[in-house]
């Protein structure tokens, strides 16, 4: 993100590599973006971003905002257009579009009805905001590939479109007809741009060179040259100066070679190896003579020397560096299949070359014919570097000239300006798995003709030749999900390939898995046959869930977690992944077997301390004939003795190997007392419901959980007055239980659980506990330091606060917290205070 025109850039909260940007014209602060993970919003200039939800389906190629509305989104796609109202929720908007490769959009900036797409098959339009889309395309080559549209916001009549071979072309009645445009621009046109300011101003990139229209694309001049520069992705007019205008452009990796002197104190020498694409070093070695040997990958067209396997697209590559002075050896290398050939259309065209030297070697490019020019005076170098030639139209006879570069000449020939070529095809559409088809030429005798392709993945024999001919494409497979579109030069005009998408298939290894009725984790193996293709794993059930993803790209691994089955039957779910099924069978749970779900310090949460009421819930737990209230140890024989019962009806838990006391059970929940002897640390929590014992359930244990005991459901603290009755909201009480507030200034008693051992040891197992706690804790009602006159256990597990409220406490209900060695009760406690 820039804020001073590109000078300086930071990066904002958005790591995930994006493949489309949108800015609402309306509010420019909100933002849009697709993501290989997703679709998201940014409503503060870029600063920050948040995610939306998944992208609409395919590849989206270009996304646009509503010109008033900032909710409303359209998205491109190799999947058709996609319309959506809050980047969550995408509807299809294909009806009438009769290619779904969807490269480019616009829209009609004062009617945003009218809108145009850019396909693999075409222009189409719709004035009805996408209900219906109709072909546009007349004057465009039949079945051609669109990969740019624009509409001048000066005149949204005037509809700019650039083809997958090149070419630009212009209307100027919204869409009704088409004209070539481009007169001036040597070479193919890789970007264009319209200035909003002004209809009449365009700009146009090809490999070397930018230009500028200030006729609205009639006549064009050359404004900038751009040397050897590759891998443009975009250019941008500034929307208020017309004359200020950005592109940008891909960096990729070169291998990096360095010699260190003897002592390793400095580089004898050091360089980047490499050319437009990705390349890398994987090797290195070194002669007697100190010559370094470099092997690699490189995808560049890397230049060669003779006799190399591949010499125009990459590959491995090895790479030789003179340690002293090398004698100034020249060769000259092309770096297309056009310049391979040597043969050019009677249109003319560009050609380019690499020369190879020494690094300091000097070279200089001399054509023996003027219709052939070095563009920029860029025809002197050193070392290794490229060349380029521009090759005028010829509308004479077939001529031949040649170039020379330090010795070594390139012969380069041109057609005749009165020879024509006939295709039997003009566009073809390709399956995933690829393939070859032949296309006949018909030309008159002498008349030459070369083949080239804009694409790595096309190929064709014979490369060049003269009159009549059959030529062959082949067209490699497409592992990609995504479709691609490349063109096949043939006598100088283009023929489209359409390659669709390659269908992506789903493994599960395993495809299935048992699990036993208590809760886990585990882990699902996707294979898939498309390394880049982006899937989705969705659960069927809820006891069931992904935990990982649920977006994922390529072959990986996913998590997942299941739920507890407290049932006894067995049960089955999926994660699907499109319509491939990982199932999940889970194993009942026994009748007569206990299983814990959860453990927790009553009114608290899941950590649990010495000398403290906890509640066991699950299955199981208890015998089933104790009615709907449970059993509490209101009867047990224990207390005679002055002894809590460690058992009710043969149930009883032990936590961390040491027996609890049994308050309560039933067959879903228990509640105990914790020892004083267990923790602090991981503990295992097992219960015996007088028949089996459950698996143990793992709980932290610390020196303190504090929690306030509430009244039954509610946020209400269990408290009373100093008189001993109810405290709580009036609304609270019913016959028989009076309920009344706080008064400020007033002692109350609070009770409270959790806080841990007093000061005065207790004795294990004793139905009578009463010990202060030691000095140093804290209450605060309504955010005020309360006064606290006593701290202590009162019975077994039970704490007592009697504190002063506060004189400033606010009428009402307020929040209460306790600390307490260094614990602090689970918040959102309260008790009513009355002025």
């Amino acid at each position: 993100r820039s804020t001073d025109a590109g000078q300086n850039w930071t990066h904002t909260n958005l790591w995930n590599t994006a493949t489309a940007i949108a800015r609402a014209p309306s509010n420019p602060d909100i933002l849009y973006t697709a993501t290989v993970n997703g679709m998201y919003k940014s409503t503060d200039n870029g600063v920050n971003w948040q995610q939306l939800g998944n992208n609409p389906a395919g590849s989206v190629y270009q996304l646009a905002v509503h010109p008033t509305d900032p909710q409303r989104i359209v998205a491109a796609t190799n999947s058709g257009v996609f319309h959506s109202s809050d980047g969550v929720n995408w509807t299809a908007k294909n009806a009438g579009l009769l290619n779904l490769l969807v490269n480019d959009w616009g829209c009609n900036p004062i009617d945003p009805k009218i809108q145009y797409a850019a396909t693999g098959g075409g222009v189409f339009k719709t004035t009805d905001e996408a209900t219906t889309w109709s072909p546009a395309s007349a004057g465009l080559p039949t079945n051609v590939s669109v990969q740019r549209l624009t509409v001048s916001p000066a005149d949204p009549n005037r509809i700019y479109v650039l083809l997958a071979s090149g070419a630009l072309y212009m209307s100027t009645d919204a869409g009704a007809n088409w004209n070539r445009i481009g007169e001036g621009i040597k070479g193919s046109v890789l970007l264009f741009a319209v200035a909003p300011s002004k209809a009449s101003i365009l700009y146009a990139a090809t490999s070397r060179a930018a230009y500028r229209s200030h006729d609205g694309g009639i006549t064009w001049a050359q404004t900038a040259n751009l040397g050897q520069v590759f891998g443009l992705t975009v250019m941008k007019v500034d929307p208020k100066n017309a004359d200020q205008v950005y592109v940008g452009l891909t960096v990729t990796g070169d291998a990096f070679v360095a010699k260190i002197n003897p002592n390793g104190s400095a580089f004898s020498y050091s360089t980047l190896l490499g050319g437009p694409s990705n390349d890398s070093g994987t090797g290195i070695a070194a002669d007697s003579s100190g010559n370094a040997y470099v092997s690699g990958v490189g995808n560049s067209p890397f230049p060669t020397t003779g006799g190399s396997f591949s010499r125009i697209i990459g590959g491995a590559f090895v790479a030789k560096i003179a340690d002293g002075k090398a004698p100034c050896t020249y060769v000259v290398r092309p770096a297309d299949a056009a310049s391979e050939s040597g043969l050019f259309s009677s249109k003319g065209g560009e050609g380019r070359f690499f020369v190879i030297a020494p690094s300091d070697c000097e070279w200089q490019a001399i054509a023996d014919v003027p219709w052939i020019a070095v563009p920029g005076g860029r025809d002197r170098g050193t070392g290794v570097g490229p060349l380029y030639i521009d090759v005028e139209e010829n509308t004479g006879p077939p001529r031949q000239a040649t170039i020379t570069v330090g010795g070594q000449a390139r012969i380069i020939r041109q057609a005749g300006g009165a020879c024509s070529y006939l295709r039997s095809v003009e566009g073809v559409a390709v399956p995933a798995a690829g393939g070859t088809f032949q296309v006949a030429v018909t030309a008159a005798a002498g008349c030459d003709w070369g083949v080239t392709s804009n694409q790595g993945w096309l190929s064709a024999t014979p490369a060049f030749g003269s009159g009549d001919a059959t030529i062959t494409i082949t067209v490699q497979a497409n592992t990609a999900a995504a479709s691609r579109v490349g063109a096949v030069n043939i006598g100088g005009d283009g023929i489209l390939v359409s390659q669709a998408g390659a269908t992506a298939t789903f493994v599960f290894n395993p495809p299935t898995v048992n699990v036993p009725a208590a809760s886990s984790t585990g882990r699902f193996a996707v294979a898939t046959n498309l390394t880049a293709v982006n899937w989705r794993a969705v659960s069927t059930q809820n006891w069931l869930t992904v935990t990982s993803g649920p977006n994922f790209t390529g072959s990986v691994n996913g998590d997942y977690a299941v739920a507890a089955d407290t049932g006894t039957e067995p049960r089955t779910a999926q994660i699907l992944v499109g319509d491939t099924v990982f199932t999940v069978t889970q194993a009942g749970l026994p009748a007569t077997t206990p299983m814990i779900i959860s453990v927790s310090t009553a009114g608290g949460g899941p950590d649990i301390a010495a000398n403290t009421w906890i509640e066991i819930k699950g299955a199981n737990l208890a015998p089933t004939d104790l009615g709907p209230y449970g059993f509490t140890w209101s009867t047990a024989a224990e207390f005679a003795t002055g002894k809590m019962p460690p058992q009710l009806r043969g149930v009883s838990v032990t936590v961390d190997g040491k027996p609890s006391y049994v308050y309560y059970i039933s067959p879903t929940q228990v509640n105990v007392l914790t020892g004083l002897q267990s923790g602090p640390g991981k503990v295992q929590i097992v219960l015996n419901n007088g028949t089996n014992s459950s698996q143990a359930f793992t709980a932290n244990m610390r020196s303190g959980a504090p929690a306030f005991f509430l009244f039954g459901a509610t946020k209400y603290i269990a408290a009373i007055h100093a008189d001993g009755s109810l405290l709580g909201p009036s609304t609270m009480s019913v016959p028989g239980y009076e309920f009344t507030p706080a008064k400020p200034k007033e002692t109350i008693i609070l009770y409270a659980n959790g806080l841990g051992l007093p000061s005065t040891p207790l004795v294990e197992g004793s139905a009578t506990q009463l010990s202060p706690l030691a000095p140093g804790s804290a209450i605060l009602i309504g955010g005020i330091e309360a006064k606290v006159a006593y701290a202590g256990v009162v019975a077994p597990g039970l704490y007592q606060f009697n504190v002063e409220v506060p004189a400033g406490v606010a009428a009402g209900d307020n929040s209460v917290t306790a600390t307490y060695a260094g614990y602090t009760t689970t918040p959102g406690a309260l008790i009513t205070v009355a002025r």
